[in-house]
């Protein structure tokens, strides 16, 4: 079916019964919750960390596999010789700094999220950096490429799955109508989740962009995400839910493609059921991951996963690094706690003599565990992807 008609992206929002409504609100209280339990410099130190988690399961998406890891080489210009490992690398990289300009440019009030300049912007400012072997998308036979230009709509018919998004020549006109369906400031604070959720599954049956349209949709989310004032998103992200349930995403999402399904399926062209039921799955993936990272933050299990990896290091059992005195813990959590501390501290907070004391400060700071501005300057938690396996397990992938 040829699709080029405004009405055919209809209808625009889930039927929102007090069901949905009541979960929507108990994402935006959980997730402000959650965010309260961090002092904010820690919560700001992990969010930015946790960009790299997020780039990872969106890459996962993708079935590109880049571990945290090197991810955190990439950040550090450090790149695998293997030609493919470092594009691959390279690509994550461009994820987390383009999550990070987001933020800024959410913070400053300065962009729409829904409107087609931002969302072009996004794929123009990913696709301008990826590799070459990224920026190409296979042509109708399958057997030739064509290459993706940053920024712009498509100009070929496509076919993802059963379904043949909007032709090409009305890309523009969807991607408006996008913006004043989606605008979040139409909506009521309790309304703007479900208007976030049917707008990521309208963007992706648009698919506005030859290829990049998964990441894309992923990035306007999360923009909209913080827009919307979702307090605490970055600490948890919907992406880990979509990798973790990917089928059943890949499912909810084609569902909503669907046309009515007669009379009873609502009065738009495509079906409500299917628009329904898309907008649970990623309202109940967004509480299924905050639930994730309640558990996982939770102060007594973390501070003993924390001493566990210091006793490990204290006994040379991770020979990968040098051991760690066991008074380190003190350090930690009181970074982790209040967020930083002075250096004249140590040694009353770990019961150590003064000289021992800084030269322990010193060797959590050469090791990348605590972190200061400047030299005499206060101290405080630096998050690694290599404390995922035991600080955050299931945060990242196995081993």
């Amino acid at each position: 079916m040829n699709i080029g008609k405004i009405h055919h992206m209809t209808p625009y929002l889930p039927e929102t019964g007090s069901d949905l409504l009541n979960r929507s609100m108990d994402v935006m209280e959980k997730s402000a919750a959650l965010a309260g339990k961090l002092h904010p410099v820690t919560l700001q130190g992990l969010i930015d960390f946790l960009r790299i988690t997020n780039t990872y399961y969106s890459n996962l998406i993708e079935d590109h596999h880049t571990h945290p890891i090197d991810i955190e080489r990439a950040m550090a210009q450090q790149y695998d010789r293997d030609p493919l490992k470092r594009d691959l690398q390279i690509e994550a990289r461009v994820h987390v700094e383009l999550e990070r300009e987001i933020d800024c440019q959410i913070v400053s009030n300065s962009v729409q999220p829904t409107s087609p300049e931002f969302i072009c912007s996004i794929h123009k400012r990913f696709y301008e950096q990826l590799p070459e072997r990224f920026r190409k998308a296979p042509a109708d036979n399958e057997t030739a490429h064509i290459s993706v230009m940053p920024g712009k709509y498509r100009d070929h018919y496509v076919k993802v799955g059963n379904l043949v998004p909007a032709s090409p020549e009305v890309v523009g006109l969807f991607m408006t109508e996008l913006d004043r369906h989606y605008d979040l400031n139409r909506f009521a604070r309790i309304d703007k989740l479900p208007a976030i959720a049917a707008a990521h599954h309208r963007l992706m049956w648009i698919h506005p962009f030859l290829d990049g349209n998964g990441r894309v949709a992923r990035l306007f989310t999360y923009a909209c995400m913080r827009a919307a004032g979702v307090v605490g998103y970055g600490l948890w992200s919907v992406n880990r839910g979509f990798a973790h349930f990917k089928s059943d995403y890949l499912s909810a999402l084609a569902d909503a493609d669907a046309v009515r399904q007669g009379d009873l399926d609502g009065r738009g062209h495509l079906t409500q059921k299917g628009l329904n039921r898309f907008c649970h799955f990623f309202i109940e993936t967004c509480l299924d991951q905050i639930a994730f990272m309640e558990k996982l933050l939770n102060l007594d299990g973390l501070l003993t996963r924390i001493e566990q990896y210091i006793q490990l290091r204290f006994r040379h059992l991770i020979p990968e690094v040098a051991p760690l005195r066991p008074e380190a813990l003190h350090l930690i959590r009181e970074a982790f706690v209040f967020g930083e501390f002075a250096r004249g501290q140590a040694a009353r907070l770990t019961g150590l003599k003064e000289r021992t004391a800084r030269s322990l400060i010193a060797e959590l700071i050469a090791d990348g565990l605590l972190v200061s501005d400047t030299p005499k300057g206060l101290l405080r938690l630096h998050f690694s992807a290599r404390l995922l396996p035991i600080w955050f397990p299931g945060l990242g992938p196995a081993g």
